[in-house]
């Protein structure tokens, strides 16, 4: 980040900001992650840089997520997903259907998060971003594991997890 900073690479240091914002987030200090975020966002804006916009907001919902705040982090991805998708920036769209999924999903409405998990797991697949299409296919056993419909989250689960031969 800082390297960034000093040869004026202003995208990339934000790009590099929004990623130690996660590591913060994912670290248990999510307070500190969304502010980082936050400045990210402003400044992005501020600099006309709308390049990974849809990153940055899916790792804002992330850090509202850690903290609880389930409402901010589902209108912050619908809110992405109306303006920035829509404009065709789609880089991220399947990471903020889950993000959104991942909020209803915590504010157990099920049926809705279903839906958003599906709608994450489609995008990834057509993508061939396997690793958002393992986190869609968790997000969405775990709802219908809630439900207990355990075999059917197994079905889901299983094809994925055998293209990955580490960490498992």
């Amino acid at each position: 980040m800082l390297l960034a900073r000093e040869h004026g690479l202003k995208e990339v240091w934000l790009w590099a900001l929004t990623n130690h914002a996660a590591a913060l987030s994912q670290s248990g200090r999510a307070e500190e992650g969304l502010g980082e975020i936050r400045s990210y966002l402003k400044t992005a804006l501020q600099i006309g840089s709308r390049i990974n916009r849809t990153e940055g907001v899916a790792r804002l919902a992330q850090c509202l997520i850690a903290l609880g705040r389930y409402d901010e982090a589902f209108e912050a991805a619908i809110e992405c997903i109306l303006s920035d998708v829509a404009n065709g920036e789609r880089f991220y769209e399947a990471e903020l259907y889950r993000v959104s999924a991942e909020c209803c999903f915590r504010r157990a409405e099920y049926e809705d998060a279903k839906a958003r998990f599906r709608r994450a797991l489609e995008i990834a697949q057509k993508m061939q971003a396997r690793a958002w299409e393992l986190r869609a296919a968790i997000g969405l056993a775990h709802v219908l594991r809630k439900e207990g419909h355990e075999p059917e989250a197994h079905q889901l689960l299983a094809p994925i997890y055998t293209w990955y031969t580490e960490g498992f």
